[in-house]
């Protein structure tokens, strides 16, 4: 147990945004048996840092922030599955397009779920994901080609899936319960979604070079 001045120092979080985020209900409980003093604890810091992630790289308003941390202050009444589903919903950073209509959501979200069931793909039909892929999906339709199907993901897919496989493989022995796997989750997808991206278009200039002839060698001699 520790003072909130430690609690500063050890999640380098000043004490006045500490003040602000437990009486906006973000942080769980302090331990306030001692007069005229707060304890925290690890459970504390680890909130801390999940909250700077959240509102410092994903961006995301405090009124989602809350909703993430309502989440998991909830993950011991629940099971581990559903607690990673909730909150993966819950970081997603978007909105659907103006530009989709419902009528073509709803087509291109029903063509989507026969896909993922096809391939035996385990996903609630009401994820935030699927909506948003069946979106892309519309968009893709209306830009580049009027005939692309669902179809045309599956090969992402089957990647993806075997990429989250590893991970969850690798960081198995980090699950001790539903709240860890809450946390693993919201920061897993913050901070490594963005990575995977930056991955994909280093890989697509790299394969675009060598494919059109390009010196990647040259390219590389000229950085600082």
């Amino acid at each position: 147990m520790f003072t909130v001045s430690d609690l500063s120092e050890k999640s380098r979080t000043p004490i006045s945004s500490i003040k602000f985020y437990a009486r906006e209900g973000l942080l769980p409980q302090a331990d306030l048996q001692a007069p005229h003093r707060a304890y925290y604890d690890e459970e504390h810091v680890r909130r801390l840092r999940l909250i700077q992630a959240l509102r410092q790289v994903a961006g995301l308003p405090l009124d989602r922030v809350r909703k993430l941390c309502r989440a998991i202050d909830h993950a011991r009444q629940e099971t581990t599955a559903k607690v990673v589903a909730r909150v993966i919903d819950a970081v997603a950073r978007r909105e659907v397009t103006r530009a989709v209509t419902m009528s073509e959501l709803r087509d291109a979200r029903r063509e989507v779920l026969a896909m993922l069931h096809e391939r035996s793909v385990s996903v609630r039909p009401g994820a935030r994901a699927v909506t948003e892929l069946a979106a892309a999906l519309v968009c893709l339709r209306k830009t580049i080609e009027a005939g692309i199907s669902a179809d045309a993901f599956v090969p992402y897919l089957d990647a993806m899936c075997a990429l989250a496989e590893r991970d969850v493989e690798v960081n198995r022995h980090l699950v001790k319960d539903a709240t860890s796997a809450a946390y693993g989750a919201t920061l897993g997808t913050v901070l490594w979604e963005p990575v995977l991206l930056l991955l994909r278009r280093i890989a697509f200039e790299h394969v675009t070079a060598r494919t059109f002839g390009a010196s990647a060698a040259a390219l590389t001699h000229r950085m600082p």
